[in-house]
């Protein structure tokens, strides 16, 4: 009896040991978490006296620098300070009339956003497949690009053109971009 009680707790060691041992081979990979970052949405104003003569297709409608502290935002998140930034991509991009209310899209028939940083070539984030020219919010196809070295700069410029029919119906259109990011950390 003793000799099959001592077989018993002779082999349930090697097996946790055997587990133990697998569980922290396991280690060479580093945990990976996301992260949601989104910058405060971001007002602007179209002054319908900038789109008298359209003469070319596409115009410049708005351009914000937003300084991203990658630091801060991992630090805010409780993840630890080993934690490197390994993706970073686009993940939501609207644009909507805040007033005057009752204006619609109909002076507009595309539009597209980009990212830009200095060094590096202004890089083109969504587009518009269509604009219901009757609605007030502009929906965004997201680009499938990493924008991890345009973030990991801290500081970097969103761009937003839009392809206008003049006149515009009103005299200003203030407007709200809302922009959002998914971001892969790697925990080392």
């Amino acid at each position: 009896m003793k000799k099959i009680l001592f077989s018993l707790l002779f082999g349930a060691t090697f097996i946790v040991a055997g587990v133990t041992f697998v569980s922290c081979d396991d280690t060479s990979n580093p945990l990976k978490t996301n992260i949601s970052y989104k910058p405060a949405d971001m007002p602007f104003v179209l002054d319908s006296l900038n789109f008298l003569a359209a003469v070319k297709t596409e115009h410049l409608l708005f351009t914000q620098n937003i300084n991203a502290d990658i630091d801060s935002i991992l630090e805010a998140h409780n993840v630890s300070n080993l934690a490197t930034l390994s993706e970073a991509e686009v993940d939501t991009i609207s644009i909507r009339i805040v007033s005057p209310t009752g204006v619609t899209l109909n002076w507009i028939s595309s539009a597209r956003v980009s990212i830009q940083i200095p060094g590096q070539q202004e890089l083109t984030i969504a587009h518009t497949a269509a604009i219901n020219s009757a609605g007030q919010i502009i929906t965004f196809v997201i680009d499938n690009v990493s924008v991890l070295p345009y973030l990991n700069n801290n500081s970097f410029t969103v761009r937003v053109y839009g392809n206008i029919t003049p006149p515009l119906p009103v005299t200003q259109i203030n407007m709200l971009l809302h922009l959002g990011f998914n971001l892969q950390v790697q925990v080392l």
